[in-house]
């Protein structure tokens, strides 16, 4: 029985480590700044999402800064939002910026991954300027289908691992579960 516990403590504290996420920034306007010289999508903040809108095109940018954010051993980057009407279904960009804002790590999504409800999509690691990890800046820039988009982003997340499917969440525990339920059925 002592095994079985230790076992399930480990499994649990595998999934507790994978689905962490530490918060670089919520877009809301008490944490994030919008560079309007940038900035070519029209953009509205709340004290807890940023909306904009426009049309998907390759110079289409939202753009700005927030309070420094020390990421380090933090390799994987979630963008947490959804999409209102049309989903254009296609790619963007997002890098990331140094405290300097001289370095740059890009990493790429599509449009397609949000649905119409708060949903956190991982992005892609592109290639990066030069290895840091103090994040200070953010850049999304459409890649260009020409398509309307109206998208809302309420954060942006770092994790040192990838975080898992739900169904594959799902299947694990439903797996200890049952190993469980089985080994409490044979003594009982």
């Amino acid at each position: 029985m002592k095994k079985n516990l230790v076992a399930l403590t480990f499994v649990l504290t595998v999934l507790a480590a994978t689905s962490h996420a530490a918060e670089v920034t919520k877009f809301g306007s008490s944490g994030f700044t919008i560079d309007t010289e940038t900035t070519t999508f029209s953009a509205n903040q709340t004290l807890t999402t940023l909306t904009f809108s426009g049309t998907d095109s390759t110079s289409s940018i939202l753009a700005g800064t927030f309070s420094l954010f020390d990421a380090t051993g933090l390799n994987y980057i979630n963008l947490v939002g959804s999409i209102s009407g049309t989903n254009p279904n296609s790619g963007f960009t997002v890098e990331l910026f140094n405290s300097t804002f001289n370095e740059t790590k890009l990493y790429s999504g599509t449009f397609g991954a949000f649905g119409a409800s708060s949903t956190t999509v991982q992005l892609s690691f592109v290639s990066q300027t030069a290895s840091f990890t103090t994040i200070a800046g953010f850049q999304l820039t459409a890649a260009g289908s020409g398509d309307p988009i109206n998208m809302t982003l309420s954060s942006l997340n770092a994790t040192a691992s990838p975080v898992p499917e739900p169904g594959t969440t799902c299947l694990l525990a439903l797996a200890v579960g049952s190993g469980i339920f089985l080994r409490l059925r044979r003594r009982g």
